[in-house]
């Protein structure tokens, strides 16, 4: 508590001018003060959340002019979505998801496993779903069968076999194993699968991240 005025003080500084003073020095410094900031007392600082609200700019500076984003534009992409979870802010994480959908960026395994984690945490189906598929995307061969499978099983456990059934499409039958073949049945037959509407994930982790941005 102590250090709340201190705090406070420095993200007015580093916020006055919104996402391009926070980001001036480039994409690690905007993840580095979003990360520190969380796990503050200050997390609740209203310039600095308004900031990370506005996702068009904060995904412009995260992502930058590059066509192909290097490992650490990635890794500092996957932290800034676990901070704003952290922050309790799951409609700015889904809304940067769906901006980043549509400016086809790739931003790699970690950011969708961010979203899909933060999703689920947050009870939001369908969201988790995007982001299976978003992970999916990036996978090849029975790995990217696996991820889907479990996007499936995920569906299902939160009620949803409409999610289910999308997943399942999304692989198409050349790519089918065993476990597909169940879940497709499952379909058909009524998915005992399903555990009740509101089932959190496991796995993921609960509480604040404690992985640090990257430089790129």
């Amino acid at each position: 508590a102590n250090q709340e005025p201190l705090c406070s003080a420095l993200l007015d500084v580093v916020t006055e001018s919104g996402i391009d003073k926070l980001a001036c020095d480039g994409p690690a410094h905007l993840a580095s003060i979003a990360w520190a900031a969380a796990r503050l007392p200050c997390t609740r600082h209203t310039g600095l959340r308004v900031t990370l609200r506005n996702v068009d700019p904060l995904l412009s500076s995260l992502v930058g002019s590059h066509e192909e984003l290097s490992d650490g534009r990635r890794q500092n992409i996957a932290s800034v979505i676990r901070t704003i979870y952290d922050m309790q802010l799951p409609d700015t994480a889904r809304s940067l998801l769906i901006r980043t959908e549509d400016a086809e960026v790739a931003p790699g395994t970690e950011a969708w496993a961010a979203w899909l984690c933060g999703a689920a945490e947050a009870g939001d189906a369908e969201l988790e779903s995007r982001a299976w598929a978003g992970l999916a995307r990036g996978l090849e061969g029975w790995s990217r069968t696996a991820t889907l499978n479990a996007a499936a099983v995920r569906a299902f456990a939160e009620g949803r076999s409409d999610l289910a059934a999308m997943a399942l499409r999304e692989l198409g039958d050349n790519m089918e194993d065993a476990v597909t073949a169940l879940l497709r049945a499952r379909l058909v037959s009524g998915p005992s699968l399903q555990a009740g509407k509101g089932t959190k994930s496991r796995g993921c982790g609960n509480g604040p991240s404690t992985d640090q941005p990257l430089s790129p």
